[in-house]
Parts: structure tokens; C-alpha cells; sequence
């Protein structure tokens, strides 16, 4: 039997890591260093009442803590399900992950028309606020959401997470879509220097560096010239199946960690390449453009039902 090793998400064999262009053995050290910090939280539980009463204004005696057996952690956080009786986030009803059963269900046609109705929704509500450049939104020293970071994408910081040098220092925001496509671009050449497995052979290299080649020549087709200083959209670039809230029926209630979401050009919101239920680099482009046509008369009855109500 295969020895299997737990990156952070699922049990990984070593021929199946030596097929992915990710850096495996990085991410080999997750779920170590996840249990260490958790560890390390639950050893200072009484440290966090006291700080949590301090910021509050609150006795101490006023702030407790959950049972570790109710804390719950995604893939980079770690949270208490008990928000204590003063201080209420927010509160959502016990769903189900879309992850939980998307592989069994994706070619369901009753529950995916569901959930593509609550993502034109989600999309298209997103994109009703135009933003004057690409970044990301942070907290100012006064509680104010402002856009003054770079726009921190999962990808980007997957990257970095690595220790591949990314040319997009924090702070850095972009004015136009020309400069942003032309970094990323960039990082995606310091991708193929420093990352261990980024290429599966000399063949598979040649044929990214060709892509990439290709696309500085092209990549101005992909986008309307006059929107390349704006107006840009609020995009999800963490909207996966793991961040998904459904019911039974695959109706959206809620969508989680949007810490990765950033202000982008228009063109990157998309319908989500996971639809497939195949890897990017794979994907049945037949397969995509029938889902896509599925999807996109949804999203045009939302925009007509949403100009006649406004």
C-alpha cells in the first residue's frame, strides 16, 4: 500500500505529488506547523479572554473562551464558534460545504442550475460598485476600509508562501490593466526560476515559457482597451467549492474566507474554472463552453430582473 503524507487538506502518495507543479515538499511542512499553532492558541486561551475583555472594555471574568473541542480552522485560520454573549459577527445556520458532496452531485443539472443562480447573484452584485484601481482593501488606523494595498490574490500569495520573489511590493497598487497583466506575467517568470517542480521536463518547460512568450504578445486582445484604467470590479479569487455554504438543495447561504478577494478588470470575473471538476491546466475546453452557456443566460435574466426592480 502507498505511504501517504498530509499536506494540509488530504492525504497526498508520492506519485501523485510528483505529477502536481506545485512545490509538494513545502507544503508537506503545513499540517505540522498547523498543529503547532494550534498548540500554541490553545495554551493561552486564558491570555485571549483577557485581551479580547481589554479591547471590549469588559472584565476579563466577562470573556470566555469556547471548549477547544467547538473551535473550528480553515486551511490559515483558526476561530472559536463562541462569540461570547456581548460581541455577534455574524451567525450562519448549520449548512453544508459545497466541497462535502461536489464531486458526487456536479452533474446534477437541478442543483447546479441552484448554484448557478446564487453565483450570478453573488457576481453581479459585486460588480455594481466600480472601483477606481486595482488593489485590495485594507483596515486604516481610524476603522476605515480604504484601497491602498496590492491586490493580494490567493495565487499570489500561494506563491510567496513559497518563497518565490514576487516583483509586487505591499502597497503597490495599479492604475491600469497593462501594468498589472505585465506583473503578473512576471511572477509567473520567477515561478519557472525558483520553483523546484514548476516544470514536469524539458518539454513541458519549453511549452510554458512559450505560453508565457506568447502571452505578452497577445494579452491586450483579452481586454477592452477602454476599460484599461478602469472602471474594476471586487472579485472572489478564493470562490471554491471549500468556501462555499449550500442547503440540501444547493442554494448559496454563505461564502466564506474573503480574504483573498481584491479589486480586478472586469474580464476576471468569470464563471469558475473548477465547474469542470477539472484541473486548470486540463480542462475540457467543450466542456467548459457548454457549462459557460449554462451559466451565462442566468446571470443575463439576473441583470434584466435586477434593472427592473431598480
Amino acid at each position: 500500500m502507498p505511504v501517504t503524507r498530509p499536506p494540509l487538506r488530504e492525504n497526498i502518495t508520492y506519485s501523485q505529488a510528483k505529477e502536481k507543479e506545485t512545490n509538494v515538499l513545502h507544503q508537506l511542512g503545513y499540517h505540522p506547523q498547523q498543529t503547532e499553532f494550534s498548540n500554541f492558541v490553545r495554551k493561552r486561551l486564558s491570555l485571549l479572554q483577557v485581551l479580547v475583555g481589554h479591547h471590549l472594555g469588559l472584565s476579563p471574568d466577562s470573556c470566555h473562551a469556547a471548549d477547544w473541542d467547538e473551535w473550528m480552522h480553515g486551511s490559515f485560520n483558526l476561530y472559536s464558534g463562541d462569540l461570547g454573549p456581548y460581541l455577534l459577527l455574524d451567525y450562519v445556520e448549520e449548512r453544508e460545504l459545497l466541497s462535502k458532496n461536489w464531486n458526487e452531485r456536479h452533474t446534477d443539472e437541478k442543483p447546479r442550475t441552484n448554484l448557478f443562480h446564487g453565483l450570478s447573484k453573488i457576481l453581479l452584485a459585486l460588480s455594481r460598485i466600480p472601483l477606481p484601481q486595482i488593489d485590495s482593501f485594507v483596515l486604516d488606523d481610524n476603522g476605515f476600509l480604504q484601497l491602498l494595498n496590492r491586490p493580494l490574490t490567493l495565487m499570489l500569495q500561494d506563491l510567496e508562501n513559497e518563497q518565490i520573489h514576487i516583483s509586487i511590493p505591499k502597497g503597490q497598487t495599479f492604475s491600469s490593466i497593462d501594468s498589472y497583466v505585465n506583473a503578473l506575467l512576471s511572477y509567473h517568470d520567477s515561478r519557472m526560476k525558483l520553483q523546484p517542480n514548476a516544470a514536469m521536463g524539458p518539454g513541458d518547460c519549453v511549452r510554458q515559457m512559450t505560453a508565457l512568450s506568447s502571452m505578452r504578445t497577445v494579452a491586450h486582445h483579452h481586454f477592452e482597451p477602454s476599460l484599461n484604467h478602469g472602471p474594476f470590479v471586487f472579485c472572489l479569487t478564493d470562490l471554491y467549492p471549500w468556501n462555499i455554504l449550500v442547503d440540501e438543495c444547493w442554494n448559496i447561504k454563505c461564502i466564506l474566507d474573503l480574504a483573498w478577494a481584491a479589486s480586478l478588470p472586469i474580464e476576471f470575473m468569470r464563471p469558475p474554472e473548477w465547474l469542470t471538476n477539472q484541473a486548470v491546466d486540463v480542462i475540457d475546453m467543450d466542456v467548459y463552453d457548454a457549462l459557460r452557456k449554462e451559466f451565462m443566460p442566468l446571470r443575463t435574466k439576473r441583470i434584466k430582473l435586477q434593472q427592473s426592480i431598480t
